[in-house]
């Protein structure tokens, strides 16, 4: 597969909904946008950026959807197989449910790929994320706070290996729910002693270093199935956090 840049267009969530130019020269849809409210408010269709594009292309056939969901539809529990019963437990879950559930009614079943990743990090300086707090504390606390464990384990996936599977899934088009994610999973504690080697200084600190808060363990066999394994490992991750710790130390 060689995927060029001009085989893309970029559009911002408002370009998209406000044009139709872009229409008849797409033949997948990828939305990355999402109303902040639904964090930290009840769903709103109003807010619900997917299910307007989909009303916008439900009618060209041609279009396949694929949608950015989110391992939080889970909930809490630990072992996520595309078969467990989604029971998500905040704001941004439960959009994300309730956001598949009407593509699922509003679109042909074969036009839709909905992703259920996990936590797929970068470089997240000052965002509320896993990654982003981390690195925000190392650059103003010298330190790494958890509140749970650092035993507690999450499956990680670099951003970069995030985009070279997308890609593969753009090019099959798959549809129905795949887990999106490395299918490894780390002690948070290897995290963030990444990110503190990089950085060449700091600690770790938890709060309650008994709990174990959040842990998952995301099972991608069914994608892999689709597309073939992931060139992934443990040490793989490992090196993109030291990466990152010493980006941190460039701001």
């Amino acid at each position: 597969m060689n995927m060029k840049s001009e085989d893309w267009i970029f559009l911002s969530h408002k370009e998209a909904l406000q044009t139709d130019e872009w229409l008849d020269q797409a033949g997948v849809t990828i939305n990355c946008a999402f109303s902040p409210k639904l964090f930290q408010e009840p769903y709103q269709a109003e807010e619900d950026i997917d299910n307007q594009l989909a009303d916008k292309i439900k009618d060209r056939p041609h279009i396949h959807t694929i949608m950015m969901s989110s391992r939080t539809v889970y909930g809490d529990t630990e072992n996520l197989h595309e078969e467990s019963i989604p029971n998500p437990t905040h704001y941004y879950g439960q959009a994300k449910w309730t956001i598949e559930q009407k593509l699922t009614d509003k679109l042909d079943p074969s036009r839709l790929s909905i992703l259920r990743c996990s936590n797929i990090f970068g470089f997240e300086y000052g965002r509320s994320t896993f990654l982003g707090h981390a690195l925000t504390a190392l650059k103003e606390q010298n330190k790494i706070i958890f509140n749970m464990s650092p035993e507690t384990q999450k499956d990680f996936m670099p951003v970069e290996n995030f985009c070279d599977r997308l890609i593969q899934i753009v090019d099959k088009n798959p549809s129905g729910v795949y887990n999106v994610g490395s299918g490894i999973s780390i002690p948070c504690a290897e995290i963030a002693q990444g990110l503190i080697e990089g950085y060449g200084t700091g600690s770790l600190e938890s709060l309650d270093p008994t709990m174990i808060k959040g842990q998952f363990f995301m099972d991608i066999e069914k994608l892999n199935h689709v597309l073939g394994k992931m060139d992934i490992s443990p040490d793989l991750i490992k090196q993109k956090c030291i990466q990152l710790g010493q980006m941190l130390k460039n701001i």
